[in-house]
């Protein structure tokens, strides 16, 4: 399926997950820190207009599906990965929020110390992204 939109350089229809690292508003959709979408194309857009000394660059997308809509979420915001994360365990706080639910659970030490660097390194061990950004 192709996109109608002039500012396409190319397309590839490949399928697979990214994890988000940064919040994220678009179409009416809030997209959480360390949430897991399937996409189902990687698109590269040109960027910049070329005018005033200027140059026209191409940034790779990601095309997500939500809500019934299709939404480019630019690759500096997520982090391909090739696991699929169960959605239970993709919201900290609603884990912790029902950790009295599953005994033997403690979130403790994610609530008193996050690290998002760790958090960041464990995305990026399952990354499968072949393309440089």
């Amino acid at each position: 399926m192709s996109l109608p939109n002039s500012n396409i350089a190319s397309q590839v229809a490949q399928k697979g997950h990214v994890t988000f690292q940064n919040r994220v508003f678009m179409g009416g959709i809030l997209f959480k820190i360390n949430t897991q979408w399937p996409f189902d194309m990687i698109v590269w857009l040109n960027v910049g207009c070329g005018c005033s000394g200027g140059s026209i660059q191409q940034v790779k997308h990601y095309r997500v599906l939500a809500s019934g809509n299709a939404l480019l979420i630019d690759a500096r915001y997520v982090v391909e990965t090739t696991v699929p994360i169960p959605e239970c365990s993709q919201d900290f706080d609603v884990a912790r929020r029902d950790q009295h639910l599953y005994p033997g659970t403690n979130f403790t030490d994610i609530v008193g110390h996050p690290d998002p660097e760790a958090i960041w390194n464990r995305a990026n061990s399952q990354t499968i992204d072949k393309f440089k950004h």
